[in-house]
């Protein structure tokens, strides 16, 4: 063991693998979630909307050049190809 551990590793074997069918994402779970917050906030950056973005960053955050409402419209509204 070392010391950034407190247990054994794992060891496994792979006896066969399967392509599982993608189950389409029911987003209503995610509402009242953590999740819903994430996923506007990284809409609103592939949108370029800094603005929108910065807003659901907690204020300490906020006011730091990455976080504020210029820097995030500054830096993802000029990428060619928008996150999503």
């Amino acid at each position: 063991m070392t010391a950034e551990t407190d247990h054994e590793p794992l060891v496994a074997t792979v006896m066969s693998v399967a392509r599982a069918q993608a189950q389409p994402m029911e987003r209503t779970d995610e509402y009242g979630t953590a999740a819903t917050t994430v996923r506007a906030f990284y809409t609103a950056l592939g949108d370029g909307q800094g603005d929108d973005a910065s807003a659901m960053v907690i204020p300490d955050k906020r006011s730091r050049p990455a976080f504020s409402p210029a820097g995030l419209t500054g830096f993802y509204g000029r990428l060619a190809d928008p996150i999503h």
